[in-house]
């Protein structure tokens, strides 16, 4: 068994995530936030990359009463446990992730017992894959072990790919945002890597919002 795996992105007319690398996009509007918020809060858990968090260094929290409040309802947790996926776990203690006040869980293929000791106790460890990377599928079964039945993914570009490429994505939540980027080191929706087959989404929702569209697109599993 495997936790639904929501991806959620907001993206310029071109695709792009932001203007360059590590840096946070400056785009998406009021709107898209609270699009990400209501998204984010009926997750058990939140799957993020480590280029990710270097551009914020910091995980996304609800904030919102009405949202916690529908959370303590489902016997949710007040934030979904946030997950960072990172094959080299190059990342700072320091950072404010690491004092924020949610679960964390580091995920990556192999763990050195001087990482171990850099990070604890701050933040547990799932190790699954080997020194090239991190074994997905065997991610997701044991994050529904740990009782993750909806997962939320947020990027960025390279983890989404390989998400699509194992074909891991059963939901695309999408804010197309009214700006163009074209930067030569922009970053796309997802990147890094040439997937098998073109997988192919079902329209399931549209809407608008002033200048923004929010569309969600389901995909066959495998």
């Amino acid at each position: 068994m495997q936790p639904w795996v929501s991806l959620i992105l907001a993206v310029s007319l071109d695709g792009k995530l932001s203007q360059t690398r590590h840096q946070r996009p400056g785009f998406p509007s009021v709107n898209d936030q609270v699009h990400l918020e209501t998204q984010v809060s009926r997750a058990d858990a939140v799957l993020l990359g480590a280029g990710t968090i270097r551009a914020y260094s910091t995980a996304f929290l609800i904030h919102n009463p009405e949202l916690l409040q529908a959370r303590t309802l489902r016997g949710q947790s007040p934030q979904p446990l946030t997950v960072v996926a990172s094959r080299s776990l190059d990342l700072d203690i320091t950072w404010p992730l690491f004092r924020q006040p949610m679960d964390r869980l580091l995920l990556t293929g192999e763990l050195s017992l001087e990482q171990r000791a850099y990070f604890a106790p701050h933040v547990e460890f799932l190790v699954c894959g080997d020194s090239t990377g991190v074994d997905f599928r065997q991610a997701l079964h044991l994050l529904h072990e740990r009782g993750v039945k909806r997962l939320a993914l947020l990027g960025g570009g390279q983890l989404v790919a390989q998400f699509f490429a194992l074909g891991l994505v059963d939901e695309l939540w999408l804010t197309l945002c009214p700006v163009v980027i074209a930067g030569k080191d922009a970053p796309s929706a997802a990147e890094g890597l040439d997937l098998p087959a073109l997988p192919r989404g079902q329209l399931v929702e549209t809407r608008r919002l002033g200048d923004e569209l929010f569309l969600c697109y389901r995909f066959a599993r495998g």
